[in-house]
């Protein structure tokens, strides 16, 4: 128990400040008893590391369901806290205990605590620990081979012209920082950047877009949020994985499809429709603040040069397979767009087509009483498969359009509706400034 002195009393110290004494005792003597029952470490039977049994104790569900329902006990609010620490420490007793890949479940524990959405000062010396005792990378998995296509590999929605959809106004990346800051600020109009050098910059050197140095090590080991299915159609639903299996699992696969399209003799001047696969074949790292998680994959990237003049409030991983979509909605801040690898096609509104969009508050935030203001709105409307029986008034909407390839970038200002399909395997940033 020596070993986890640094964060045992972390979490408990924070619960007693909060006059959560209680919590914190439960916390405790469930952690203690945890640590009695698995502190063997002459015994290479992995059940000694039970984070589930642990976090499954009669003390800790009690809590965890405790005024939960109702939202009105101090300890229901509690309850994310009190079911991942046990968790959060047996990460730090793999770490320490040092057996086989016992680095890697432990990194896999602490993601998963912080995607339950637990906060503790102990969560990033776990990791640390945890990371220190991996490779950044490995050279094993994906090849060479496995690229991203740098021809679009289906026909471009684009190509001819469309009754409602404009294309989207277009500039060179030659153009500065200042003629950028003075664009936005004057006008709240989208457009552009073909060819963005900074997102090439980015690209060349980054470990976020190397497949094999994605899946590696330390980095590979990550547990992420993933989507699984078309988010339109409301299939297959979210779940969470390792880096390592989205890229073997379902980056890979899909770039090999892409390949096989692009390299078909039939795909000629004429280039195949996209037809969607099957759900289980798709699937999505949305807006995930992968950076934050994994600092990592940071190395080789910087905030691109135009919103490095504001005030940068996130940033956000976008990975994917061929065919992940993202619903049309709208956000609350100006957002840059940037196609670091693969194809995307991207649909725009004006804020004030909102009523032909039949856009309101998104249903999450409703039920949590929230009225969307700080978060954008949300649209029903499936933008390329409308049902003119239920949205009628879609066909009244006009917007604009356009496919961004590899360095290229968008910029979407606050309140404009976006629509976006990837056309390929892809990986994309945004960065929302205020």
């Amino acid at each position: 128990m020596e070993e986890a002195e640094d964060v045992l009393p972390a979490a408990c110290a924070w619960l007693e400040s909060d006059g959560l004494g209680d919590v914190a005792r439960s916390v405790h003597a469930s952690v203690v008893r945890f640590g009695e029952n698995g502190d063997n470490d002459d015994d290479d039977d992995d059940d000694d590391i039970n984070a589930d049994e642990c976090a499954s104790s009669d003390a800790l569900s009690a809590l965890a369901r405790g005024g939960n329902e109702q939202g009105t006990s101090a300890a229901g609010q509690h309850w994310q806290l009190a079911v991942a620490f046990p968790a959060l420490f047996a990460a730090h007793r793999l770490v320490v205990r040092g057996k086989g890949n016992d680095a890697e479940r432990a990194l896999q524990l602490a993601d998963r605590c912080e995607i339950l959405g637990t906060s503790l000062r102990a969560h990033r010396a776990v990791v640390a620990l945890a990371e220190s005792a991996l490779p950044d990378e490995s050279d094993t998995g994906a090849d060479d081979s496995d690229t991203f296509p740098e021809r679009l590999p289906v026909a471009d929605p684009t190509a001819d012209e469309h009754p409602r959809l404009d294309r989207i106004p277009e500039q060179s990346d030659a153009m500065s920082v200042a003629a950028f800051h003075n664009r936005t600020q004057t006008s709240d109009r989208p457009f552009v950047l073909r060819g963005a050098t900074f997102a090439k910059a980015e690209a060349s050197t980054a470990p976020l877009v190397n497949l094999t140095r994605l899946r590696g090590g330390a980095i590979g080991a990550r547990v992420v949020p993933v989507e699984l299915g078309q988010k339109e159609g409301e299939q297959g639903g979210s779940t969470t994985m390792t880096l390592r299996e989205l890229v073997d699992n379902y980056l890979v696969p899909s770039i090999h499809a892409d390949s096989a399209v692009v390299n078909s003799p039939e795909n000629g001047a004429t280039r195949p429709p996209d037809v969607p696969p099957d759900s289980h074949r798709v699937a999505y790292l949305a807006q995930h603040a992968l950076f934050a998680q994994c600092p990592l994959l940071a190395r080789g990237l910087e905030a691109p040069p135009y919103v490095g003049v504001h005030l940068v409030k996130s940033v956000n991983a976008w990975i994917g397979t061929r065919h992940t979509v993202t619903a049309l909605h709208s956000d609350a801040d100006d957002n840059l767009l940037v196609q670091l690898r693969g194809f995307k096609y991207v649909v725009l509104f004006a804020p004030h087509e909102a009523p032909n969009l039949y856009a309101g508050v998104h249903p999450r935030a409703a039920s949590a009483g929230d009225d969307g203001a700080g978060v954008g709105m949300f649209s029903p409307v499936r933008v390329e498969k409308y049902d003119a029986d239920v949205h009628a008034n879609f066909a009244q909407a006009r917007g604009q359009h356009a496919v961004l390839g590899p360095g290229d970038a968008l910029y979407i200002p606050r309140g404009w509706f976006h629509y976006v399909r990837s056309m390929s395997t892809s990986i994309s940033l945004n960065y929302w400034w205020m």
